[in-house]
């Protein structure tokens, strides 16, 4: 009789309360090797970068009058002295961050669906393609999303084991995802609106409520209330962000609004929402409010149909966004577990979880509509949420699965269970491994070489700030939109070298060009794919004169 491989009880036991320092440990592993075969870093990697030496260097006015929020480059310019280099920090600081949100996910997803689609949804977070390549790379990602996860766990928990400690923690935390993005401080508010959901629905004395809600904000405005004092006193006004006026974020407003206002009519507009929503749950009629609530994902279709109507380009980008983000195979999943729960009947933790997804889709379409353009990394934060319906998906799955013996398989669902999630990540592995800007490094050992010559002094034009950062000089866009711009007006901006993998476009300018100025090619080389060309900008006279070094071409040896 065939022997069958059970683990012993400690051990499990062992396994299930450590279970987030596996997971914790499991997801630094894939960022780091992410971190490592990455060619050349994010786009606002330098800008970054120059917050962290400004922290490093004790220059705090520079480093807080920076647009980008501080904290991320803070915790940079921290560890720093560790690494001996504040591109290999950053990159460490951005994996420890992703792995944090990943251990918090699973944190919240146990208290809200049970061990097994917590498993599962912490898995799928930590090796989906675009939660890790956002977090481990020089960028605010990680922290935001270590902050902001775990401070919906947090409150979750507070709220679940009335504890008013969790809440102010999870205020704490929330104030943090907002030194690292705007809009990290969403939680405080949401958190606000709930407290009103559940006092309507009698489940809080107004009391209870109050104090709650006071835990909450208190937590919150600790870190805040003295980073809005920083950006109002730069600003002229009072402003939550340096980065962008939270009303041009929401498609409200092209100008400057009192944006304290603003918030204000946004509160109390989801707090009739949400009244109204606990209103139909306590009403005498149970059967219509059953319905109401189960009707939700019918009104997140509603409003779709809507968004198309109105903005049919938008919409579609929006769904394309969500859906490569999310991933099809994962969505399908999300989709059944939404099925799943909603046989039983949705709960509290469903209601709270539709209440953040819908404010921050509000903010993502704004900011689609304001300014034409949706990145994944936006959608990223609600994958913690969303992976735990795949978990749920899952199991309801793998139940059905192992309950009618599909292709004759006597397989037990946990078994099942893990069979689909090993081919999850499986499908998954190739695009989360993937180099995805190997096409760059080309460009990026190019700039290398500049900065490896003995070169006449000047800035670096090119497609990508990261270029110049790369070649250790100051920069310039190469571009107004698709067109080059006039090489006249390059060498007054005190462009002195061009690097770029479109070498045509450089030379139909210079041929356009008055016989003042031209470009001269001193270097060429290829790698990943693609070659790149460094061009020395001189005025004419200057062509027969040498700005550096001979033409060279070169090859690296990581090129196909």
């Amino acid at each position: 009789m065939p022997r069958t491989l059970k683990f012993p009880s400690s051990f499990r036991e062992s396994l299930s309360r450590r279970a987030h320092w596996w997971i914790f440990g499991a997801a630094v592993a894939v960022r780091a090797i992410v971190a490592a075969r990455t060619s050349v870093i994010f786009e606002d990697g330098p800008y970054f970068l120059d917050v962290a030496r400004a922290f490093s260097e004790g220059r705090f006015a520079d480093a807080l009058a920076h647009p980008y929020h501080p904290l991320y480059s803070a915790l940079v310019a921290a560890v720093q002295p560790i690494f001996g280099d504040f591109e290999l920090a950053a990159m460490a600081v951005s994996c420890v961050g992703g792995a944090i949100a990943v251990a918090a996910c699973f944190l919240l997803l146990r208290e809200a669906f049970g061990e097994r689609p917590a498993w599962i949804g912490a898995i799928l977070l930590a090796v989906s393609p675009y939660p890790v390549r956002f977090t481990a790379d020089v960028a605010s990602e990680g922290v935001y999303l270590a902050c902001f996860t775990a401070s919906l766990t947090l409150f979750w928990l507070g709220v679940q084991r009335d504890r008013r400690v969790s809440l102010f923690a999870a205020g704490l935390l929330s104030g943090l995802a907002y030194l690292a993005r705007p809009e990290g401080a969403g939680l405080i508010g949401i958190g606000l609106v709930w407290f009103v959901y559940t006092l309507v629905r009698g489940e809080r004395t107004p009391g209870e409520a109050g104090r709650d809600a006071a835990a909450l904000l208190a937590g919150g405005l600790v870190f805040v209330l003295p980073y809005v004092a920083v950006v109002s006193q730069r600003a002229g006004s009072v402003a939550l962000s340096g980065k962008k006026s939270l009303a041009r974020t929401l498609g409200l407003s092209e100008g400057p609004i009192a944006e304290p206002w603003l918030l204000a009519i946004a509160l109390v507009a989801l707090v009739l929402s949400i009244a109204g929503v606990a209103w139909l749950r306590t009403a005498p009629g149970r059967p219509v409010a059953r319905t109401a609530i189960r009707a939700l994902p019918t009104v997140v279709l509603l409003a779709f149909v809507v968004l198309t109507a109105i903005d049919r380009v938008a919409a579609a980008e929006f769904a394309a966004v969500v859906g490569s983000t999310l991933r099809p195979e994962i969505l399908l999943f999300v989709l059944a577990g939404i099925w799943g729960v909603s046989r039983e009947g949705f709960k509290d933790r469903d209601t709270f979880f539709f209440l953040v997804f819908t404010a921050y889709a509000v903010l993502l379409v704004g900011l689609l509509e304001s300014y034409g353009y949706l990145s994944r990394r936006h959608f990223v934060p609600l994958m913690p949420l969303l992976v735990g319906y795949a978990g749920v998906g899952v199991t309801v799955l793998a139940d059905a699965i192992a309950a009618q013996r599909l292709l004759r398989l006597a397989m037990s669902p946990p078994r099942v269970a893990f069979a689909l999630c090993t081919g999850l990540i499986l499908i998954a592995a190739p695009k989360t491994l993937h180099d995805h800007r190997r096409e760059a490094l080309a460009e990026r050992l190019a700039a290398e070489w500049i900065a490896e010559q003995e070169l006449r002094s000047g800035w670096v034009a090119s497609d990508k700030r990261r270029i110049a950062y790369y070649a250790g000089r100051k920069w310039q866009p190469i571009r107004v939109g698709r067109e080059v711009r006039p090489l006249e007006e390059l060498a007054g901006d005190r462009v002195r070298y061009i690097v770029t993998h479109d070498p045509a476009s450089i030379e139909a300018a210079s041929s356009d060009t008055l016989p003042r100025y031209t470009t001269r090619e001193i270097h060429r080389i290829h790698a990943g794919g693609r070659t790149a060309v460094v061009y020395a900008l001189e005025r004419d006279a200057e062509a027969h004169v040498s700005a550096g070094p001979a033409i060279r071409e070169s090859y690296d040896s990581r090129s196909p």
